[in-house]
């Protein structure tokens, strides 16, 4: 059965972000530690339970219209 929607996110954890390819649509959680309105993206991070922190650069730009600068606040 074909679907007319756009693909489906799948959640992964943080630390499973390297397995995912560029493009893929995924969901995970991690803390706002810089945004940068000339590039677009949002850097997040997550500290590790072997307290090395991970970086995830993030681009937005599909969503500028959307997005609100509470959702890109340092912290949250």
């Amino acid at each position: 059965m074909a679907t007319n929607g756009p693909p489906s996110t799948t959640l992964v954890t943080f630390s499973d972000l390297h397995d995912c390819a560029v493009g893929d649509k995924v969901r995970f959680l991690g803390c706002v530690t810089g945004y940068s309105t000339k590039t677009g993206e949002v850097t997040l991070q997550h500290k590790s339970q072997d307290c090395r922190d991970k970086t995830a650069l993030v681009d937005v730009n599909l969503l500028l219209e959307t997005l609100n600068t509470s959702l890109v606040r340092f912290g949250e």
